[in-house]
């Protein structure tokens, strides 16, 4: 669990805590086995962009209803200044990119986490590389290589988990942390609300 990090200690050394690149602990281990079976994929890769339907949420599909009366509200971009100098924010969002081969499908992300503190920004990056295939023969030879019968949904699942640690390990406390998407919704998960 990330540690309370408020603006006033947010210090050069706080700052090179969050000031980083991030590599999965696999993630060379699959590309060097992708290397060692002989396996190649394009150069080019498909830009990503995951459908989350078939991950629900709510459950039971109702809609959420209004909580207030329909008001506009006059917005200050002063207030959020003076805000900001004594809060920390952050936000995060993802990048995906796919790469089609004859023998599966690799899916290649970056989580990317940035904290704003005084008047800096600090990124946080978190590179993910999962290779999926319905081949039973290379994942025999293999211990990274993952079998998935829907390459889709399992690496769905992987993103959804990988996104959850990053976020929980490498986001301070006591913070407004802005998420990119829909926060409840069918694309909605039931790990981001936990």
């Amino acid at each position: 669990m990330a540690e309370t990090l408020g603006v006033e200690n947010f210090s050069e050394e706080n700052k090179s805590c969050y000031n980083r690149l991030i590599f999965h602990p696999s993630f060379k281990k699959i590309i060097n086995e992708l290397s060692n079976l002989k396996i190649q994929l394009p150069n080019n890769p498909l830009d990503f962009t995951f459908d989350f339907n078939l991950f629900g949420y709510p459950p039971d599909g109702k809609i959420l209803m209004k909580i207030e009366e329909d008001n506009k509200y006059s917005l200050n971009p002063h207030n959020g200044q003076e805000y900001i100098k004594n809060n920390l924010i952050s936000a995060y969002d993802e990048s995906i990119i796919k790469f089609m081969g004859l023998e599966g499908i690799g899916y290649l992300t970056s989580h990317s986490l940035i904290l704003h503190g005084k008047d800096d920004f600090i990124p946080n990056n978190y590179i993910t590389f999962y290779f999926y295939t319905r081949s039973s023969k290379l994942c025999e030879r293999s211990k990274y290589i993952k079998y998935a019968d829907d390459a889709e949904i399992q690496s769905k699942y992987d993103y959804i988990e990988d996104r959850f640690n990053f976020l929980i390990n490498n986001v301070p406390n006591n913070l407004i942390l802005f998420i990119d998407g829909p926060l409840i919704g069918k694309q909605m998960t039931h790990q981001t609300i936990d």
